[in-house]
């Protein structure tokens, strides 16, 4: 597809969901636009049709959006549901969620580019429900973890899997503290979005838990808010619970639990850090999983202290490299083959161009320009 065609289509597809936001069929935007027919309309949505600049303007003032709504490729304008894990407030929350979508808008143009369709949307687990038992939604992660044969640490290949077997984005970004990570379904696909600057403790656990959102989006919708921290009464929604034990068994499935844990040795405090090093878990989560399986005494869980089972952030491992190798070569891809040139490439990932040289270094890539 050229460009012509490209930015033809892209405006026809804004059309279209501009018209559909704003409850119009295509026969009553056709005679609003002074058309015979709605077939004009139809050509238009479809990219068959060229949109004049007259035209875009008026469509603007009919549907109530901006000239840029229509033509500018790096906003994402499809409508995403995102739900964040986070306790932060609302502004900042507004401003990481405008970033966000331009690199998602970034992504979508790049596919388009490179004529790839955008992936399905990701399965459900249809065996979890509303009604359904954490100790259900443990048996679903740790099934997962089978299925996809993760290994001995889930968590090294859980992003890997994610993005192969459901077609998700998962994108490492700088997100501001307090942003632990966010889940968005769009029709161009789903996302998830991990704090690289967390520990890597906490990005998995986010990472899991946030695919139990996607899994069950349908189903069980989370809130745009995923609260990390039990409300003063009342505690987490259930839902979250569901999200926290299918992350628990899927991150540390009971058949290598147990067996790490008969590998251990030492007083208690020293015993669960270890287990939560061989998972890559926080020690907390390490101590509740042990816990649930009965695998600790009463005697163990008597001495427990949770303050003990802290770690500092720098015991999280190393900050990945940004975003991922999957979107990263996608990028990569496009100014090889010279569809994109390098100033719009950075300014669509809002950065300069020495930082996209870094970004390429960063994943063992060659630079695919000169300056």
């Amino acid at each position: 597809m050229n460009d012509t065609a490209t930015f033809a289509a892209m405006i026809g597809d804004r059309i279209a969901l501009a018209r559909s936001e704003a409850e119009l069929s295509q026969a009553e935007l056709a005679a609003k636009l002074g058309f015979n027919d709605r077939q004009t309309v139809s050509a238009m949505e479809s990219g068959l049709r060229a949109v004049s600049a007259e035209e875009l303007v008026r469509l603007g003032e009919i549907l109530g959006r901006p000239l840029e709504f229509f033509t500018d490729p790096h906003q994402l304008v499809e409508k995403g549901e995102f739900s964040y894990r986070t306790a932060e407030a609302e502004e900042t929350l507004a401003a990481f969620e405008a970033t966000a979508r331009r690199l998602l808008a970034a992504n979508h143009r790049f596919r388009s580019l490179l004529d790839e369709p955008s992936p399905p949307m990701a399965s459900q687990l249809r065996e979890i429900t509303k009604q359904s038992t954490p100790a259900a939604a443990a048996a679903q992660g740790d099934q997962l973890a089978r299925i996809w044969a993760l290994g001995d640490c889930p968590a090294e290949k859980l992003g890997a899997m994610i993005e192969t077997q459901l077609h998700v984005l998962v994108l490492a970004v700088d997100a501001p503290h307090g942003i632990s990570g966010a889940t968005c379904r769009l029709r161009s696909g789903d996302v998830i979005l991990l704090n690289r600057t967390e520990p890597n403790y906490r990005r998995n656990w986010t990472l899991a838990h946030e695919l139990f959102h996607l899994l069950t989006w349908d189903e069980m919708p989370p809130e745009r808010i995923d609260p990390e921290i039990a409300a003063a009464e009342g505690g987490k929604p259930k839902v979250e619970k569901l999200a926290d034990a299918f992350a628990a068994g899927l991150l540390m499935p009971v058949a290598l639990v147990r067996a790490a844990w008969a590998g251990t040795t030492g007083e208690v405090h020293r015993r669960i850090l270890q287990c939560a090093d061989k998972f890559q878990v926080s020690g907390q989560a390490a101590y509740y999983r042990l816990k649930i399986l009965d695998f600790l005494s009463a005697e163990e869980l008597a001495k427990v202290d949770l303050s003990k089972l802290t770690r500092p952030k720098s015991a999280g491992g190393r900050t990945p490299p940004l975003y991922s190798a999957e979107f990263v070569r996608r990028l990569h891809a496009v100014l090889q083959r010279g569809l994109a040139t390098v100033r719009y490439t950075a300014e669509a990932l809002d950065i300069d161009i020495e930082d996209l040289k870094e970004l390429f270094a960063e994943h063992g890539l060659d630079v695919p320009f000169d300056l």
